[in-house]
């Protein structure tokens, strides 16, 4: 699937509605974004993903949805 899309003036774009729908993505999931070379890359942030983050960290408490956001945070 290809689509063009218009980056509004504050950076936003909206990702088209079959794209969420095939992803499963709504109003309030989580996406990991990565600039990867010359690509910006969107990927949903699943409970696996958040899953193999906790493993990452053996038996320390740490907020993993939170650490997901965080280090994917672009400006």
């Amino acid at each position: 699937m290809i689509e063009i899309k218009e980056v509004g003036r504050r950076g936003e774009m909206v990702i088209p509605r079959r794209f969420r729908d095939v992803l499963g993505l709504d109003e309030h999931s989580k996406v990991r974004i990565t600039l990867e070379k010359s690509k910006i890359v969107i990927e949903p942030v699943t409970d696996e993903v958040v899953e193999k983050m906790r493993g990452m960290f053996g038996r320390r408490k740490i907020d993993v949805v939170r650490l997901v956001e965080e280090s994917h945070v672009t400006h």
